[in-house]
């Protein structure tokens, strides 16, 4: 399902760009700011999904997110204003946002505790190898250069969605308010049990929040991938634009390389919090080396690039292992749905406020803003282990590796 999802993905993600505006008929102002709009008002659905996971249970909702983005991404097609724009791309923004705390309970809950952060790694890895081929295609789409093949790559992510809903509906269930009664494996707890009516408690749960925040600075490292390093190699150095190609084509490959093997030592939140502190000083080190490229030579600014790249997408690594760690470790098992959207709320808020910061410290300061931004990640990775045992001593939990199962259920009929 990861797969076909980052297919999907890979094939609108690629050539959105030119579908937005050959096809829409939009300005480049107008996606802008409709993305914008979107993503900000995306962020209201976190924590609120995690929470209907918990109720109803978290297969169930996936599947009617899926069915919602498979609509959404259909109806693009249809868009011709920027009215029509606006709402599509804000209900398909409340769906991306209420997706990821679903999808991460349920791998909870489908695997053993000790597993659950190398099922998502195995996730992220085969997601990221549809990717790749989903934008391969949309190159030979764009190639075509017609309005019916820009509408393929809308009608393509759509579909891809259609078939992740069908599959899902082959997958364990999960829960007893997911189609199915709780049915553990051998050795194994019972899923845990709803807590219907309770007020939610994850966004005031002060020690949590603290971590997640702390953490999700390293992910702001997407941003400098997606927003920072275009803007600096197109306009600071000497290197030619189709580099950035091959800075992503390595990007991609050491995350399908090196994923599962990071995930080795986060089974403890104290494990994870090292692993947390390991990235923010990789990500030091990746800016340091791009912030020296501007004005070399191409080739010697083409290996600072790649040498860079190399060490960021290191720390890219190690920030989600250590991620994944800590947002599982720290969170109730009771309330995982909730705990993890309020995690995804408090990613989600630092990522929308990424591209204006870089924009700002990049291209106005050169070397020393690449270094202030490698600072910010070491000091971000730093504080993370005292955060992490703060919570630790309020929620009473210890760093001794986590046992026991996170039990599926069984399919209903």
């Amino acid at each position: 399902m990861s797969a076909i999802d980052g297919v999907g993905t890979g094939v609108f993600a690629t050539g959105s760009a030119v579908f937005f505006t050959a096809y829409a008929g939009l300005s480049p102002a107008q996606v802008g700011a409709g993305l914008t709009v979107a993503g900000l008002l995306g962020l209201a659905a976190s924590t609120p999904a995690g929470m209907l996971g918990d109720r109803v249970g978290y297969r169930r909702v996936l599947l009617w997110l899926n069915v919602v983005r498979a609509l959404g991404f259909a109806a693009f097609v249809t868009v011709d204003s920027f009215v029509a724009f606006l709402v599509v791309v804000s209900t398909i923004a409340f769906a991306e946002c209420a997706e990821p705390p679903n999808r991460r309970a349920y791998l909870s809950l489908v695997s053993t505790k000790q597993e659950r952060v190398k099922a998502n790694a195995y996730n992220r890895t085969v997601w990221n190898i549809g990717f790749a081929l989903g934008s391969c295609c949309a190159g030979l789409i764009l190639a075509i250069d017609t309005r019916q093949a820009y509408a393929a790559l809308a009608i393509g992510n759509a579909l891809s969605y259609a078939v992740a809903a069908v599959l899902l509906t082959r997958l364990p269930a999960g829960g007893a308010g997911d189609g199915g009664a709780a049915a553990p494996r051998t050795g194994g707890a019972a899923a845990p049990a709803r807590e219907p009516g309770r007020r939610p408690r994850a966004l005031r749960d002060l020690p949590f929040m603290a971590v997640a925040f702390s953490a999700s600075g390293l992910y702001l490292h997407i941003q400098l991938l997606n927003i920072g390093l275009p803007l600096w190699l197109v306009t600071r150095t000497s290197a030619p634009s189709w580099s950035l190609a091959v800075l992503m084509l390595l990007n991609t490959a050491m995350v399908v390389a090196l994923q599962v093997l990071a995930s080795r030592g986060t089974e403890t939140a104290a494990g994870s919090a090292r692993l947390s502190r390991r990235a923010g000083w990789v990500l030091l080190g990746g800016c340091v080396l791009w912030g020296c490229s501007g004005g070399l030579p191409p080739a010697l600014t083409v290996a600072l690039l790649l040498a860079g790249m190399a060490l960021v997408t290191l720390g890219e690594i190690f920030c989600s292992a250590a991620g994944w760690g800590l947002s599982y470790a720290l969170a109730p098992e009771r309330a995982q749905g909730e705990y993890l959207g309020a995690w995804s709320f408090a990613v989600q808020l630092l990522q929308a406020l990424g591209p204006a910061l870089f924009a700002a410290l990049l291209l106005g300061g050169g070397l020393a803003g690449w270094v202030a931004i490698g600072l910010l990640f070491a000091i971000v990775g730093w504080t993370t282990a005292p955060l992490t045992r703060w919570a630790e001593g309020r929620v009473g939990r210890t760093s001794r590796p986590l046992s026991g199962l996170a039990a599926p259920a069984a399919e209903g009929g």
